[in-house]
């Protein structure tokens, strides 16, 4: 069997800098969030979807899909680095047939506002990623 290129896998996702990351439960669920926030006014390109397996070969947690400089960007983002342990959470979340929605947040108010949007739809392990510090907003 041959592996996925990087082109059929999608673009390398780095460091979620002001980006509010959470699961949700099931794909039908995630498009109603997807929406929710498009409603709400956050754009298209503000707003990412990972969903099952497809989902977790894209996040490539190591690398390993995406060719050497993805393998070394993800050895040097988990050296003492305490969001790597997130980065392996979102993908077991994944694997396990969930999805995993991100949304450019910079302010606090459209932050809360996709907060908000997640909780109405159950969603859970939300977390926003500043450029200096992590923010858990729900279990």
């Amino acid at each position: 069997m041959q592996s996925a290129t990087p082109e059929e896998v999608g673009a390398f996702l780095t460091y979620p800098t002001n980006k509010l990351i959470g699961v949700i439960a099931d794909a039908p669920q995630a498009t109603a969030v997807r929406e929710a926030l498009h409603v709400a006014g956050f754009v298209e390109d503000q707003v990412d979807l990972l969903c099952g397996p497809d989902g977790a070969r894209r996040l490539d947690v190591s690398g390993t899909a995406h060719g050497v400089l993805a393998r070394l960007y993800r050895f040097i983002e988990g050296v003492g680095d305490m969001e790597h342990p997130h980065l392996q959470r979102y993908e077991q979340e994944l694997r396990a047939g969930h999805c995993v929605i991100t949304v450019e947040a910079r302010d606090h108010e459209r932050r809360e506002r996709a907060r908000q949007i997640m909780k109405t739809h159950d969603g859970y392990f939300v977390n926003f990623y500043g450029r200096w510090h992590v923010e858990g907003l729900a279990a």
